[in-house]
């Protein structure tokens, strides 16, 4: 098992859709985003959203300072300063350092999906494990996504 966003099963792999993350452009409250670096995600992840929204015409010629692999480490970035980024809307949700630039809606939205081999749900365990994530992100809000942020 193993959770994910933007992966495609593959043979006999299969997904379970659990929850769609809105991603806002977000920078630090006290500087302005306008001529501010980007905080973004390893090379690795260019064929993932955050990184593909990034190569857009709106972001070419700005320079990249950071690059992460963990969307909380993108966030602390911000929060403190280095640059502007692409980050979840429920993690950004608390953090009083920063403000959302996505005016009207998210950027993007990603799908949670958890990926299981066809083969395993039968098991019983799988089964639980399976059930169990489905009922704790059915209970989530995970877009969080309100223009008056």
């Amino acid at each position: 098992l193993s959770l994910r966003f933007d992966t495609q099963p593959r043979d006999k792999e299969r997904t379970l859709e659990l929850a769609d993350f809105s991603y806002s452009l977000y920078a630090p409250k006290s500087c302005n985003p306008d001529n501010m670096k980007w905080v973004t995600y390893w090379e690795d992840y260019f064929h993932y959203q955050p990184e593909k929204w990034l190569k857009k015409p709106k972001a070419d010629g700005q320079r990249i300072c950071v690059r992460a692999n963990d969307a909380s480490f993108v966030m602390e970035a911000i929060s403190v300063g280095i640059g502007k980024g692409i980050i979840p809307d429920f993690l950004a949700s608390g953090e009083p350092n920063i403000k959302r630039l996505s005016v009207t809606k998210p950027e993007f939205v990603r799908t949670l999906k958890v990926l299981y081999h066809s083969d395993m749900r039968k098991l019983t365990r799988i089964d639980a494990v399976i059930t169990w994530l489905q009922e704790v992100f059915s209970g989530i809000d995970a877009n969080l996504y309100s223009p008056e942020r």
